[in-house]
């Protein structure tokens, strides 16, 4: 039995935020706001993202993984 382990970090992201009227939604394929059709963006926390360094980047793959604290992915 062979067990595949994801050895990129978690996100910070934490949800979609309408830009507008600041609704919040999961983390998915949407880019405008339900309630006011507002554009939506990344809402982060900002514990994670303090997490995030220039180092722990630096030290990363040199891929788009290398930048994986940053980006809205599971």
């Amino acid at each position: 039995m062979t067990v595949v382990v994801d050895a990129r970090p978690s996100s910070p992201a934490s949800a979609l935020v309408c830009r507008n009227c600041g609704a919040s939604y999961p983390l998915g394929a949407q880019h405008a706001c339900f309630e006011c059709f507002g554009p939506l963006e990344i809402g982060y926390d900002p514990v994670a993202l303090a997490s995030v360094t220039r180092e722990s980047i630096a030290a990363g793959p040199h891929s788009i993984w290398r930048y994986a604290g940053l980006l809205p992915v599971g």
